[in-house]
């Protein structure tokens, strides 16, 4: 997986999906700075939300956690889907 934001510039970092997992709310808390601890802690539903870490991103080092709700993860499955529907398009119907 590829990662890209106007902050990095024009640098790509690369995230290995095969390293991500799930961790839990207390997990997530130890890992994430104070000023991003704010928004998980004014959240009345964090047992509706999804923390996925994966360590340090190359090359630049980052630890790294991503808070996902479940609109989060629907679209995020709709796109999935939306990519493979498009390839299958191109392979059996050009």
């Amino acid at each position: 997986m590829k990662l890209w934001s106007k902050g990095l510039g024009r640098r790509v970092v690369e995230i290995d999906s095969t390293m991500l997992k799930v961790i839990s709310d207390e997990e997530a808390i130890e890992k994430m700075p104070e000023s991003a601890l704010k928004e998980v802690r004014n959240s009345s539903e964090l047992s509706k939300v999804a923390f996925i870490s994966g360590g340090k991103i190359q090359p630049v080092g980052w630890d790294f956690v991503i808070m996902m709700d479940g609109k989060d993860i629907v679209n995020f499955l709709r796109l999935g889907m939306a990519i493979i529907l498009r390839r299958l398009k191109k392979k059996f119907y050009r």
